[in-house]
């Protein structure tokens, strides 16, 4: 705020008694006494949300789970979004479902790029395991999930590499229930900038050649428990917002989204035009670390919208009589 300056060193938030809705704020760190560079301004939000903008496919889609990711390499997480038709189904239910697509988007609403996953990998939470994480360590997130024949990456390009190389794009693999229990399945790397196909290999365990759930290692591997790889905020209204997958009633992301260590939470608007990411506005005496700098919390952030949106947890102890982590 211009011409106003508070040293804050005793928590991570601070509360303006004299704010106004014009007034905008700066963080810089202040260390051995020198001040270092300040972060750009923000402005005072006009609700206790964030109202992202999203774009639905063509057709009867909703906006399901979300994962969190730097995409681009600015220093600030994106959100990589997956997007359920109206017809989507759990493993066991017969009927044929639309293709599902996942996007990359910035903050702001801006998207980044849009993955068609194709018709040869169904529409259902047991599906589509997103992980998004900077594998190969140069700043930026990658985006790996399941695909087939049919796919498009954020190109609009059919993959391409490994063995997807020559593969029969057109060639429907849906057995008359509509399940997919045959064909190829593999698993593909993309750039969280592009969207663009980085690297696809076979997928490890395929689904089965019967119209069940599978086999108890393909339960494993889909629920995001038997693959290694290298390398809050208190709800108080919703305006609800709907939450997603049915009975679960999960939201579509539960991160330390802004980094203050405590979490936000983000819906979808029942209209379908926006997300909307939830802060708190509680004032603590506490001042730790982001929960994402927690190694086991950025891990539980990447598996958390597998096969069911799950809540993360830090690798230590938080609440009353915690330790310093």
């Amino acid at each position: 705020m211009p011409g106003c300056a508070k040293n804050v060193t005793d928590s991570t938030n601070f509360l303006d008694a004299a704010g106004t809705a014009s007034s905008s704020y700066t963080v810089s760190a202040v260390i051995k006494g020198t001040e270092g560079e300040k972060s750009p301004a923000v402005k005072v939000w006009a609700q206790q949300y964030l109202s992202i903008p999203i774009q639905a496919p063509s057709g009867s889609y909703t906006a399901n789970d979300a994962s969190p990711g730097d995409l681009d390499g600015d220093g600030k997480l994106d959100i990589v979004l997956k997007w359920d038709p109206s017809n989507s189904k759990d493993s066991g239910a017969a009927g044929t479902t639309d293709p599902v697509y996942v996007d990359g988007l910035k903050m702001d609403g801006t998207r980044l790029w849009r993955i068609n996953i194709g018709m040869n990998i169904r529409a259902g939470a047991h599906d589509t395991q997103m992980s998004v994480y900077d594998f190969d360590g140069d700043g930026k997130a990658e985006v790996a999930f399941k695909t087939a024949p049919g796919t498009k990456d954020g190109t609009g390009a059919f993959l391409k590499t490994g063995p997807a190389a020559g593969a029969d794009n057109t060639k429907d693999y849906r057995i008359p229930r509509g399940m997919v229990l045959t064909g190829p399945e593999w698993f593909t790397v993309f750039d969280g900038t592009t969207g663009a196909e980085r690297a696809t290999i076979e997928y490890p365990v395929l689904y089965g050649s019967t119209p069940d759930w599978g086999d108890p290692i393909s339960n494993e591997l889909e629920s995001g428990t038997s693959i290694t790889k290298d390398g809050g905020g208190t709800l108080l209204s919703c305006g609800q917002c709907s939450s997603n997958n049915s009975t679960k009633s999960t939201p579509t992301l539960t991160a330390d989204m802004l980094g203050d260590w405590r979490e936000e939470i983000i819906w979808r608007e029942t209209a379908g035009g926006a997300l909307r990411l939830y802060t708190t506005t509680d004032v603590t005496k506490r001042r730790i670390y982001t929960l994402m700098h927690d190694p086991t919390y950025r891990a539980q952030v990447n598996l958390e919208q597998s096969s069911y949106n799950q809540p993360p947890h830090v690798g230590f102890h938080i609440g009353a009589g915690m330790a310093d982590p």
